[in-house]
C-alpha cells in the first residue's frame, strides 16, 4: 500500500487522503475518480483531472503518493 496525499498548489503541507494498492492501474485511476467525484477546495474553486497532478514525494519520514491541485487562474 501507498499513502496518498493531497494539496493545493500553494500549500505548504499535504493533507492524507488514503491509502491504494502500490501497482499501476491503482495509481492510474487516482485522478479519475476524483475528477468524476469532484474536488474542491475551502475556498469552493473545483478541480478537474486538467487541474491535478500526481507525482511521489519523498520526505525525511519517508514517501508518498502526492496529487497536488492546480489553479485554473494562472
Amino acid at each position: 500500500m501507498v499513502e496518498v496525499r493531497i494539496r493545493g498548489e500553494y500549500d505548504d503541507a499535504a493533507q492524507k487522503l488514503g491509502e491504494v494498492a502500490f501497482d499501476e492501474a491503482a495509481l492510474d485511476r487516482l485522478i479519475p475518480l476524483l475528477s468524476r467525484w469532484g474536488v474542491a477546495d475551502e475556498d469552493g474553486a473545483t478541480y478537474d483531472a486538467d487541474n491535478m497532478v500526481g507525482q511521489f514525494r519523498v520526505s525525511p519520514t519517508g514517501a508518498y503518493f502526492e496529487i497536488t491541485l492546480i489553479s485554473s487562474d494562472d
